[in-house]
């Protein structure tokens, strides 16, 4: 079985005076020989981010010396981890992808309307 796996974030970027927006991503690809029923660990993918944040008064932020009562700045740290694992099943028939797929429309909970239900494609074909 191969896999591909992407986190992609978008977030500003100041580089020569240009605003632009960048594209930060994490992905894996790998290829696995799976038992069925055995869970894999595929990845753990890890994200540090720094925001600085900077405020004032317009005008008088910019004076020297006193401009530094009138401004203020934070940095914000955030890391995120991603763990990505994986339980194969092999499923023989129409009933048995029914059940897999009311089972695991039960676990999400109020997730579950991302799901489409059992018998329904999750591609709207034009006529």
């Amino acid at each position: 079985m191969d896999i591909s796996q992407e986190v992609s974030k978008v977030g500003t970027s100041s580089a020569g005076g240009i605003n632009s927006p960048t594209i930060s991503k994490n992905s894996i690809d790998t290829r696995l020989t799976l038992k069925h029923g055995s869970t894999y660990v595929l990845a753990g993918l890890i994200t540090n981010d720094l925001t600085k944040t900077s405020s004032g008064v317009p005008f008088l932020k910019d004076i020297p010396i006193i401009g530094q009562a009138f401004k203020s700045s934070t940095d914000k740290k955030a890391r995120s981890e991603l763990v990505i694992l994986i339980t194969p099943y092999i499923i023989s028939d129409d009933a048995e992808a029914r059940t897999v797929t009311d089972a695991f429309r039960k676990q999400l909970g109020p997730w579950a309307q991302v799901v489409p239900p059992a018998g329904l494609s999750p591609v709207k074909s034009e006529p």
